[in-house]
């Protein structure tokens, strides 16, 4: 059974900003952040209103959680965009980027639960990471 809690994973953590408070905003931060990578993981091209409507979430939070994914601290996602034209861009989940990332000692390891298996994700193993959908 998959023991992955929220709280281990990489897409979480404090956030920057001058107007950025711990006490205040880590956790509705952290929850969006969840909220906007599950909704982008389906492989497919989406606008900031329509990751909008599916999280309920405000697009300029949706665009700042986007630019966080892409950090190495929480994950060095690949995000693509295009221009979807009159003046409208779409974003697409890519993977992990070749950049220094968050991730086990041993990237064969799932820091959750200690299964052994050739491929795992954000340091997961496939049944941890499959928990995340």
């Amino acid at each position: 059974m998959c023991k992955w809690d929220d709280t281990d994973a990489p897409i979480f953590g404090d956030r920057d900003g001058e107007t950025y408070s711990p006490p205040r905003d880590r956790d509705r931060l952290n929850r969006q952040a969840r909220l906007v990578y599950l909704a982008i993981l389906d492989d497919r091209w989406h606008t900031l209103p329509e990751l909008a409507s599916v999280t309920g979430q405000p697009e300029a939070s949706i665009s700042a959680r986007l630019r966080d994914l892409r950090k190495p601290r929480f994950g060095g996602h690949i995000v693509e965009r295009r221009y979807a034209g009159n003046g409208l861009w779409e974003y697409r989940y890519a993977g992990l980027s070749d950049a220094p990332q968050v991730t086990a000692e041993n990237p064969t390891i799932c820091e959750n639960c200690g299964n052994d298996e050739a491929s795992v994700t954000l340091a997961l193993c496939s049944e941890c990471a499959e928990s995340l959908r």
